[in-house]
C-alpha cells in the first residue's frame, strides 16, 4: 500500500495538484470524502442545493465533486454562500460594513 500511495504522491507532483492522493482516491470512489447534511430545490437560483462537510483540501469554490442519492450519482460543486441576499441576511451584511466604516 505504500508503493500505491508514493505513486500518486509522485503523479500529483507531476501534475502540480497538491493534494493529489485525496484527490485520486475520490475519484477511484475508494472511499467517501463528506457527507451531506441537507438539499433542497431552489427556486431562486433555478438548481439543486445540498449542504454537505467535506475535508479542508476539496473545500475550495469551483472544486468538483459527487454526490450520491438514492444509490445515483450526481456532479456537483463547491460554491460561495450565500447564493441570495434575503433580506435578514442584507440587513446583517450592511450593519457588520457600517461598524467597520
Amino acid at each position: 500500500m505504500a508503493a500505491v500511495y508514493q505513486a500518486m504522491m509522485e503523479a500529483g507532483k507531476d501534475e502540480g495538484i497538491n493534494s493529489f492522493v485525496t484527490y485520486a482516491m475520490s475519484s477511484l470512489r475508494l472511499r467517501v470524502v463528506g457527507n451531506t447534511t441537507s438539499g433542497v430545490y431552489s427556486y431562486s437560483t433555478q438548481q439543486s442545493l445540498a449542504f454537505a462537510y467535506l475535508p479542508v483540501e476539496l473545500c475550495s469554490v469551483g472544486q468538483k465533486v459527487e454526490v450520491e442519492l438514492l444509490g445515483r450519482k450526481y456532479p456537483a460543486m463547491v460554491i460561495q454562500e450565500p447564493l441570495v441576499l434575503t433580506e435578514p441576511t442584507r440587513t446583517r451584511l450592511q450593519k457588520k460594513a457600517k461598524s467597520k466604516a
